[in-house]
């Protein structure tokens, strides 16, 4: 009686451990489907985000920058890497902070330069040599005696007119006299001196001058931009002389 006891606890002892063996591998089961399910799920994040990205990628502004991040995203991995890196190839959290912060206030500083003097100089000069050559003009008015612009170093003004007196009538016309780095290269180029406003300025010798004269440009006010002197021949005129010398610039 008690060894058929006995072989009933141990049948009832193998069951248990089956049954126990059984829960454990649906336990297993399913922390490997639920595992298999978030990474699904992160796989289908990232996805997401990457379309996305791909889909920012696609805007003009993103598209220029395209190249220049290229160009310029290997260089940076480098000086990163250069900068971060001890002689024995090791290297800690403060450098690659420091470099960061180097390269990033660098990268500012080369940003402002380029958008606010190389970009404006770069425009400025095509834009003289294209209106120059193609644009140009030629005439012969009366001029007042230039001064500089408040505001605006190395920049003069002089207002024009067709007749004489200026004073009082409402077709005159306001010059400028700046510098040029187009006519710098021309000028040193042919004449072996350089484009110099304050020495143009110094053809007008008195407070009314007939002036034959070479100019480029046109007023726009909403931009700014005024015409500008090249060149300048002029003679002193009163009212006496005025309409001859006029006259005689004119078919000079």
């Amino acid at each position: 009686m008690e060894e058929k006891d006995k072989g009933a606890s141990a049948e009832e002892l193998r069951e248990r451990a089956k049954r126990a063996q059984d829960r454990l591998d649906a336990a297993r089961n399913s922390k490997d489907q639920n595992g298999q399910g978030a990474l699904q799920q992160g796989a289908a994040f990232v996805a997401g985000l990457v379309n996305k990205f791909k889909g920012f990628a696609d805007l003009p502004l993103l598209r220029a920058i395209g190249p220049v991040s290229a160009f310029l995203g290997p260089k940076y991995a480098w000086a990163f890497a250069k900068l971060t890196t001890k002689k024995d190839g090791s290297s800690s959290l403060g450098r690659q902070a420091l470099a960061f912060l180097g390269l990033g206030v660098g990268s500012v500083i080369g940003l402002y330069f380029i958008l606010f003097s190389v970009v404006p100089n770069t425009f400025r000069l095509a834009y003289d040599g294209v209106v120059i050559n193609a644009f140009a003009y030629e005439d012969v008015l009366v001029f007042g005696k230039p001064d500089w612009v408040e505001g605006e170093p190395g920049v003069l003004n002089v207002f024009a007119c067709r007749k004489y007196p200026c004073e009082g009538q409402s077709d005159s016309i306001e010059f400028r006299m700046r510098d040029s780095f187009y006519l710098d290269v021309v000028r040193t180029l042919t004449r072996l001196e350089p484009h110099d406003p304050g020495e143009l300025a110094g053809a007008f010798l008195s407070e009314e001058n007939a002036c034959r004269f070479k100019a480029y440009g046109v007023r726009v006010k909403y931009l700014g931009f005024y015409p500008s002197l090249i060149e300048a021949t002029c003679r002193p005129i009163n009212g006496e002389n005025a309409a001859t010398a006029l006259q005689e610039m004119a078919v000079e």
